[in-house]
């Protein structure tokens, strides 16, 4: 059957059964809302960023009752605190409240921690090892031994090693067998250090390491900046006790999970008798998302009626399927027979069918598929937009380019200059007030008062809008 006959006869039949539902529509006046029970609000926005902005300051050791808390690690969900030569580690949940006392078998004499995204590590002060631990099965997983006495430690992803140092005597970097990668002499006495790929400072070229100084005088702690390719002192610098108190430097810990979109810098302060010990967290900067890999939607036997639920444009080529839990390339799932190598979109000015070789944001497609599978879309970062499409006067067959459901209701139609909630649009006859989805196991449309990401719907405008959320 050429492409032809192909769009010719696909045309007839959608828009005889759309004309059948818009009659139905026009005879009757009932409308299906069709509710989803697992549609979730947008979450308040984050706040404004400011560089030494206190995110939160814990008093860990007021909780714990322990006076010799000195590094601190986070793993996303839990503070850990060593105290300091001992084999306690106090865990604490990301609101700073107190969940008990925890120890590793083999580990002991604890200082400082780290995590590498999966393992926590610390050193010790009664050896040269690195302790690797699985803090969720409280098991030592492995140690390294290093050449050097350390108190403090961070990891660096770059070299997949490990800073280590001791006041003010030495910095080196190790690697996972204790071989030294680098080293250099720290600026002055310090024990708490993190390591930094994600912020930038204007006239470095970075990574960096952040330094936490004032280990023993004036009880006024300093975090120090250190670019590692040059091994020079920044100038970046922020002194803890102008926030939280006097007190004596501890660890420091730099993580990108503790709140969204925020690189976080923690720290332990050790407060002067009788003040307790707190950990503290300072933004550092805003960061963007991370490229994540995506499901566009989960196709059923039959016609779909698909659209992209990011803003960014893919080629059908790049799309991955999966069916029965193994990955195709589109042209392996075609070759297969899973789906049909052709993709059906909407021409908005010409108001007619054309074959598609790329998906656009904004806008939905036909897609035939002869088994249920999923379209996936890897290495996709999601970045938040307030636009959804921009509608043509006529029929527009189009979907939200977002990971939430979004209720019609919510919509926003922008024309002249203006905007205007859907209520006011669809009264001054912008927009039909109908939307109409696609059933996919009963391949029939039908009224659509939530949008679902991944989903394509019909919206008639009478006029050239720009559809926002």
């Amino acid at each position: 059957m050429s492409r032809k006959i192909i769009s010719i006869f696909l045309s007839t039949l959608l828009i005889a059964t759309f004309l059948s539902a818009i009659v139905i529509a026009d005879s009757n006046g009932n409308i299906m809302t069709l509710e989803d029970p697992n549609s979730s609000e947008i979450q308040p926005d984050t706040p404004n960023f400011a560089l030494w902005d206190v995110q939160f300051q814990y008093d860990v050791g007021g909780d714990s009752g322990s006076a010799y808390l000195v590094g601190v690690g986070f793993d996303g969900t839990y503070f850990y605190c060593p105290e300091f030569n001992s084999a306690n580690i106090h865990q604490f949940d990301s609101t700073g409240s107190y969940l008990g006392t925890v120890s590793v078998p083999g580990v002991a004499n604890l200082v400082d921690m780290t995590y590498d995204g999966t393992y926590m590590y610390s050193v010790s002060t009664a050896g040269y090892t690195i302790y690797q631990m699985d803090m969720t099965t409280l098991t030592l997983v492995g140690t390294i031994s290093i050449p050097t006495a350390s108190y403090n430690i961070a990891y660096d992803g770059d070299n997949d090693g490990f800073w280590v140092g001791q006041w003010d005597s030495h910095l080196t970097l190790v690697d996972r067998s204790g071989s030294v990668l680098d080293s250099m002499t720290p600026p002055e006495s310090m024990l708490g250090m993190a390591w930094d790929n994600t912020s930038e400072t204007t006239g470095y070229n970075g990574p960096f390491l952040w330094i936490f100084t004032g280990t023993s005088t004036g009880l006024q702690g300093i975090i120090k900046q250190i670019d590692l390719d040059t091994k020079t002192i920044t100038g970046v610098e922020h002194n803890v006790a102008l926030d939280l108190g006097m007190g004596i430097a501890g660890g420091l810990f730099l993580t990108t999970d503790y709140l969204d979109g925020y690189l976080t810098l923690m720290g332990m302060i050790q407060g002067a008798d009788p003040v307790d010990d707190y950990i503290f967290g300072y933004e550092i900067c805003e960061i963007g998302p991370s490229p994540q890999n995506v499901m566009v939607t989960a196709l059923e036997t039959g016609w779909n009626l698909v659209s992209l639920p990011f803003n960014t444009s893919v080629d059908k080529i790049n799309i991955t399927v999966n069916y029965l839990g193994t990955n195709y390339t589109w042209a392996d799932a075609v070759t297969a027979g899973y789906l049909n190598q052709y993709v059906f979109g909407w021409d908005r000015l010409g108001q007619s069918y054309v074959f598609s070789d790329t998906f656009i944001p904004g806008e939905g497609y036909w897609v035939y598929s002869t088994v249920a599978c999923e379209l996936w879309e890897e290495n996709i970062t999601i970045i938040p937009d307030a636009l959804i499409t921009g509608l043509k006067t006529g029929w527009n067959l189009m979907g939200v380019p977002s990971i939430l459901n979004v209720n019609k209701t919510d919509l926003i139609c922008g024309y002249g200059g203006s905007d205007y909630n859907w209520s006011d649009a669809v009264t001054a006859g912008y927009v039909n007030q109908y939307v109409f989805g696609w059933d996919r196991i009963g391949q029939s449309y039908v009224f659509s008062d939530t949008l679902i990401p991944g989903d394509g719907y019909w919206m008639y405008a009478t006029v050239d809008c720009l559809l926002k959320q």
